[in-house]
């Protein structure tokens, strides 16, 4: 087994270790969009995978939404042996980086605390992220980046990379709690 970091936005997940498995697809207004929706991700979805897929980004950035769209389908075309970040929860290599993330990415979205907690699995698919971060100039560079993604190839020195993990997994405790205070970010529970 293989321990991994994950940063929790928003702190949703309650404090408890926990069984974190893919939601069954429910589309009661939309029965063809439940359908199709389905077909495509039979066994469900993961939070990542409802919100983009169903609902569009939570902080109202739908720009990510064709990115993501881009992402599956040329996994799902090129590299069907990978996970789909729909069907994964996402965690760092180290708790360092897992608080790097979860500094950035939450002050982004105006979230006001995330905390960290262990993954522990088998497997799990590394990507270097600043492949789908960086700007691209034309469509083409942006293909080639989401291949290099795919491919696992590093971007940055140092990689700034990120695990998926398949569902269903095992998340541990809470192990931090970082809130947003006075302009920082502040370590307001520390249990490792």
């Amino acid at each position: 087994m293989t321990t991994y970091f994950h940063a929790g936005r928003e702190c949703r997940l309650g404090s408890e270790a926990q069984f974190v498995d893919l939601a069954p697809v429910w589309i009661p207004e939309s029965p063809s969009d439940e359908q199709t929706a389905r077909q495509l991700f039979p066994r469900g979805l993961s939070r990542h995978g409802e919100q983009y897929l169903l609902h569009g980004h939570h902080d109202g950035n739908k720009s990510l939404m064709p990115l993501e769209l881009l992402m599956e389908e040329i996994r799902a075309h090129y590299y069907p042996r990978i996970p789909s970040r729909f069907v994964s929860i996402f965690a760092s290599l180290t708790l360092e980086a897992a608080r790097d993330f979860g500094r950035a990415y939450s002050q982004r979205r105006r979230n006001s605390c995330f905390d960290i907690r262990e993954v522990e699995c088998k497997s799990a698919s590394v990507h270097d992220m600043d492949w789908i971060n960086a700007q691209h100039s034309t469509v083409l560079d942006r293909i080639r980046a989401i291949h290099a993604y795919w491919q696992q190839q590093a971007k940055s020195n140092p990689p700034n990379w990120e695990a998926l993990i398949s569902l269903p997994a095992s998340v541990g405790a809470r192990i931090e709690i970082y809130s947003w205070q006075q302009g920082r970010w502040v370590a307001t529970s520390r249990i490792a």
